[in-house]
């Protein structure tokens, strides 16, 4: 599957819904940034599924974005995100999207921590994600469930 001008406007379109409901940090302004696509420095929670097909690789890795453009996104984990393809879960429950994305480039910086760069490439239909949204719903209602625990002990 090839990058096409439709599927970077679809991305685009996510990206921006993404973008527009988190607040902007005023420490983000790189005035040297030689990218073609200037970054956010956003703060987003990302599901991440690699899927490259060893065995010893997490099937999903839950991690938030470092920084954001139309084009891609670092990704901030516990966990080390294999360099390849990969699915990107991103937004809230009622505007979730599911992205095909390639993780280029993957460092170590220290105590366990890791820093993916991740270019987005084509969102995908949900239809054809349906059992990845269960996932991630599924996930969701867990965390909330321990939270109603906590409240009530």
């Amino acid at each position: 599957m090839f990058w096409t001008k439709e599927k970077g406007v679809e991305i685009r379109k996510v990206m921006a819904r993404i973008i527009n409901r988190t607040f902007e940090n005023p420490a983000a302004e790189t005035p040297n940034e030689h990218r073609k696509e200037s970054r956010c420095k956003r703060l987003v929670p990302v599901l991440i599924m690699p899927l490259g097909d060893s065995d010893d690789q997490p099937k999903s890795i839950c991690c938030f974005t470092g920084d954001i453009s139309c084009e891609g996104i670092s990704v901030i984990s516990m966990v080390q995100v294999p360099v390849g393809p990969t699915l990107v879960i991103i937004g809230e429950c009622d505007d979730r999207a599911v992205i095909r994305g390639d993780c280029r480039r993957t460092v170590h910086h220290g105590f366990g921590c890791f820093r993916s760069g991740i270019q987005l490439l084509e969102v995908l239909p949900a239809i054809d994600v349906g059992p990845v949204l269960q996932f991630a719903a599924a996930l969701e209602a867990s965390y909330e469930e321990e939270e109603v625990e906590l409240a009530q002990a």
